[in-house]
């Protein structure tokens, strides 16, 4: 990507300005009569506009730009200084000496004919790919550059206006292996071509003119996606923003960036566009755009501040990793203590130990990219890698970032370990430290809040000298500290470029606040604090104050309020969102936009009395096994099967909304013998279940088993009386599923009493005599004494019941996390054990949980198996279960639940929180092939980005990471715990979950940030 850069045109400031004194300032420190490089002449000075006018700028431009003559000349220039309405207006006189390296115009004629033909051969040959970079100041067009690349040739054309005249440069590069070989320029109607490379490097240089390779990797993960653009995040604006547009920042100018997007056409970037406020002696406002054509025929990758040769692991994944585990890790360098280097890649902050310091890569500074490999370690809570030789430790150009400012140290906890803050508007309780042992201080932020500062012996003059000239009587800013942990406590440590400072100003408290539609401005006003620091610190309210705002409570968006007192200002911004709590929710269900998105709905209705066929399906083998036991399994009491009967189990879940019965037939013999090793699933269940049906066709009214009135029968169930095999070893008919009989497209449709065939459940008798819990040894071999049978185990029809309602499978496809991977066996639909979980059972219809949307609110919640009580916290507003959201519930070892929680399998065997995380967006690739089951965007079988997963509150993440890992205790949710949410696209929901006093029940506070 080239991106260029040109000084910056910045307006006036108003006050008064000794006009003479910046005039002879302008060149204090250059030899006038002794010129041999570009003079760089300054256009803005103290907000002093500057215009220069030369008598010969093809020895001296109007910009400062040198070109050495044949002889030493005399070159008159003309500098104008203008502020507000004064104007100062001087002529100056440099000598500019001649120079060996003078690159003399070609002769006209032959050499100039020679030249102008190679022009004209690269203006053919560039046209693969052109970029067009536009910079507006204030709405004004103030500079174009046009790029034309194909491999080795670039063409430039440089067009910018400068005090009212427009200036055009034409650039022709050559370049070989990625080097420029040879320059050639137009001006003042005679070329010149350059070819020296101390000449080439000084001109680009110079001139401002500067060509940026990156070569860095694409991360969506550093965008959303908004209305076709995708918006870079936030708190990587101005990394992102400053990497492909250039960074202007010095000692006294800045450039943030406001905004940040990419547009995409046929899959390819063709629009960057940006938003800057620049300051430097006041604000001016930027907009860039850069526009790609034939960038297909081009590779102009997009940076996310990670080089491409980084192949490092992201730091998150370190805190799930066991001590000794290798790893290699990369991060931009934040902060060092020592041999402790802290860095972070924008998923978490690392400690890096070197084991000597001779390790430490020399010349090491804070911005640099750090590649290092090592073993982890975990000290007393504190995770780190730990690198055992120099040659273990790659040091790359990165780039620097600004530690985040933090003033209310109740945000601090674990999830901010090893990251660099700086801490805005604290006191310490002193600044004495001890050089014979370690130190702890009190550190106190203006909400009251507290945190322990630690200051190791070691570090206590580093300590001292940056606390040298402070009074910690008054509030301070800490830059630079590092978030430490030991053992289960949170502290903060110095680093090497800990500083501190005094502060004076007008604080106010929130800086930002979301209300709802509808707050008036008095009661916004209300909600804020402030606190002014001078000689002495006063407490402030509103009355005391001015304000200025545009806030509109009945408009939705984002609001000002510039808050001043005595000269001062303070800012907040107030976001006004819809919000609410929806109790008794009651939308649209699974069945409702199945049928809105596909032509296939689920098979069975989930609510009311529903009737089911049970044909079994016998074999001339088959063998002698009790029928009895299929009428009990479907029909009979909880007692006769020792745990529950479908129709039991799914009264109960359902809280009574759903009832089922089954008219369990008589065998239907096929006269066939089974065969383990053959079978395919859509070819002999298919016959078998059309042969059951026509057989039974004169004794049965197909009509009536149509409930759901889609013109087919809900579902059959057709237990076949023959052993199951396991499907990845053997034939994959026998086995247990739930599928569609789904007709060739060109054959007559078969209808039974005017209905069609759809849904059918095929599963083996013998999961009935399976044990409902199974040990094994290490060679995964059964262990009989410690398995526990019941009478009658129905677990697996109930879970192929749930896909006949419409539900899909919970659990991870994916060998490297086992089956487990999902929900880890948490549920029913995860692996055949436990109760439904709170999603499944609203979109079911089984329950109408709380919807929080944007507000705060609180609730006791009783037991969920018991009684069906959930809150749903919503991310949009749209009144739908098919969006993203949290879920929360009380998890209870009982009912369903109850027999297996004490076997260590998935279901906890103690009450506590479970929290969900479900994005259930509908798949925008549904076509009229799509099944309910398959209507959503995301699942848990085969896309990383999960359809329901469980949030572990031990922060462990084992159920993703290990294979075949169980649901255990310690990820439910106890007392006086919180969890902070974060949407599946990386923003902050600003939004704390509470867990209160939990017992048969828990209180729940949903609090917004």
């Amino acid at each position: 990507l080239f991106v260029a850069s040109c000084e910056l045109d910045l307006g006036q400031n108003k006050e008064e300005k000794d006009l003479e004194a910046i005039y002879q300032s302008l060149f204090e420190d250059i030899d006038t009569l002794n010129v041999t490089e570009d003079l760089k002449f300054k256009t803005f000075v103290s907000g002093v506009r500057v215009s220069y006018e030369s008598k010969n700028p093809s020895v001296i431009s109007n910009t400062g730009k040198v070109t050495r003559p044949e002889e030493d000349t005399e070159v008159e220039v003309k500098i104008t200084l203008s502020h507000s309405s004064s104007k100062y207006v001087e002529v100056m006189t440099f000598v500019v000496l001649k120079a060996n390296g003078y690159v003399e115009p070609p002769k006209p004629e032959d050499e100039l004919t020679e030249l102008k033909t190679a022009i004209a051969a690269l203006e053919d040959s560039i046209n693969n790919f052109k970029l067009t970079v536009t910079s507006t100041l204030d709405g004004e067009v103030e500079y174009v550059a046009e790029y034309y690349l194909d491999d080795d040739k670039i063409r430039m054309i440089d067009t910018y206006e400068y005090d009212g005249d427009e200036y055009s440069y034409d650039y022709y590069v050559t370049l070989e292996d990625g080097m420029i070989t040879s320059f050639v320029y137009e001006y003042n109607d005679e070329y010149y071509i350059v070819t020296d490379p101390d000449d080439i490097d000084e001109f680009l240089y110079y001139t401002d003119y500067f060509l940026d390779y990156y070569s860095f990797s694409f991360s969506a993960s550093d965008f959303t996606y908004q209305d076709g653009v995708y918006v870079v995040k936030e708190n990587l604006m101005n990394t992102v923003g400053k990497l492909i547009l250039g960074d202007f920042d010095s000692e006294s100018t800045s450039e943030e960036f406001t905004s940040f997007t990419l547009t995409l056409k046929d899959g390819l970037i063709y629009k960057v566009e940006a938003d800057t406020i620049y300051s430097s002696e006041g604000d001016y406002s930027y907009h860039y755009e850069l526009v790609f054509e034939g960038f297909g025929l081009q590779e102009v990758i997009i940076p996310d501040a990670i080089p491409e040769e980084d192949e490092d692991i992201e730091l998150a994944d370190v805190y799930y990793m066991e001590k000794g585990d290798e790893a290699t890790v990369g991060g931009f360098v934040v902060g060092s203590l020592g041999q402790n280097i802290y860095i972070s890649d924008g998923t978490a902050s690392l400690c890096v130990y070197f084991t000597s310091m001779s390790y430490i890569p020399e010349d090491i500074q804070l911005g640099d990219y750090l590649s290092a490999s090592g073993t982890v370690d975990i000290f007393n809570g504190l995770y780190e890698v730990k690198v055992a030789s120099a040659e273990d430790a790659m040091l790359y150009e990165g780039i620097s970032i600004e530690p985040d400012s933090i003033d209310d140290v109740s945000q601090i906890d674990s999830s901010l370990m090893s990251y660099v803050i700086n801490l805005e508007n604290v006191k310490l309780e002193s600044k004495t430290v001890s050089s014979t042992k370690d130190t702890t201080i009190v550190l106190t932020d203006s909400y009251g809040n507290t945190i322990s500062f630690f200051v190791k012996k070691a570090n206590a003059a580093l300590f001292e000298e940056a606390m040298a000239d402070i009074d910690v009587s008054k509030n301070l800013m800490l830059n630079n500290v590092v978030v430490s942990v030991y053992k289960t406590n949170v502290q903060l440590m110095i680093t090497e470029q800990f500083s501190a400072q005094e502060i004076t100003g007008l604080f106010v408290n929130p800086k930002a606040l979301n209300v709802n539609l509808g707050t008036t401005l008095d009661e916004v006003l209300e909600q804020f604090s402030f606190q002014y620091i001078g000689d002495v610190v006063s407490n402030l309210n509103v009355n005391e104050l001015t304000y200025e705002t545009s806030y509109d409570g009945l408009t939705g968006g984002s609001y000002e309020i510039v808050f001043k007192y005595e000269g001062l200002e303070a800012k907040a911004t107030v976001n006004v969102v819809s919000s609410g709590v929806t109790e008794n929710a009651s939308y649209d269900l699974l069945e409702t936009v199945a049928k809105q998105t596909t032509t296939y709905s689920p098979g069975l209705p989930s609510t009311g009395d529903v009737n089911v066929l049970v044909i079994p399906i016998a074999f001339t083998n088959s063998p002698n096994y009790d029928l009895s036991v299929i009428e009990t399994a479907f029909n009979g009491e909880n007692s006769e099967t020792g745990w529950y009967s479908l129709s039991g189990y799914y009264k109960e879940t359902s809280y009574g909304v759903l009832n089922i019965h089954a008219n369990v037939l008589d065998p239907y013999q096929t006269n066939e013998e089974y065969n383990l090793k053959k079978g395919t699933t859509g070819v002999e269940d298919y016959k078998y279940f059309l042969d059951a049906i026509t057989y039974y066709d004169e004794e049965i009214n197909y009509a009536e088993y149509d409930q759901n009135n889609d013109g087919y029968i809900d579902c059959v169930y057709l237990i076949y009386l023959a052993p199951y095999m396991s499907a990845w070893n053997h034939a994959d008919l026998w086995w247990a599923y739930c599928y569609e009989y789904l007709e060739d497209e060109e054959a007559e449709e078969v209808k039974f009493d005017g209905i069609g065939l759809d849904w059918y459940l095929w599963a083996s008798y013998e999961f009935f005599n399976e044990p409902i819990y199974t040990a094994y040894d290490s060679q995964y071999n059964v262990i009989e004494e410690e398995s526990l049978y019941v009478e009658i185990n129905c677990e697996t029809i109930i879970h192929e019941t749930g896909h006949a309602l419409g539900l899909d499978d919970y659990y991870d496809y994916d060998d490297k996390n086992g089956p487990y991977g999902g929900l880890g066996a948490f549920v029913m639909m995860d692996t055949n054990q436990g109760d439904h979980d709170p999603f499944s059972k609203a979109i079911l219809g089984w329950i109408n949980p709380t919807v929080v949307y944007n507000a705060e609110y609180s609730a006791t919640l009783r037991s969920f198996t018991d009684f069906g009580d959930a809150i749903f916290i919503m991310k949009d507003n749209e009144e739908t279960y098919f969006t993203e959201m949290y879920v929360i519930a009380l998890y209870t070892p009982t009912k369903a639940n109850e027999l297996k929680s004490t076997y260590e399998c998935g279901l906890p065997s103690i009450s506590g929180v479970a929290i969900f995380h479900v994005d259930a967006v509908i798949s925008d690739n549904i076509t009229d092939e799509t099944g309910a089951i398959d209507i959503y965007k995301f699942n848990n079988g085969s896309t990383e980005h999960k359809l329901i997963k469980l949030i572990e509150a031990d922060g462990h993440n084992d159920i993703e990471q290990d294979n075949y890992s169980y649901v255990e205790n310690d990820d439910l949710f106890q007392a006086n715990s919180s969890y902070e949410l974060t949407w599946y696209d990386g923003s902050n929901a600003n939004i704390v979950i509470e867990i209160g006093e939990l017992n048969d029940t828990v209180q729940i506070s949903i609090k917004t940030k």
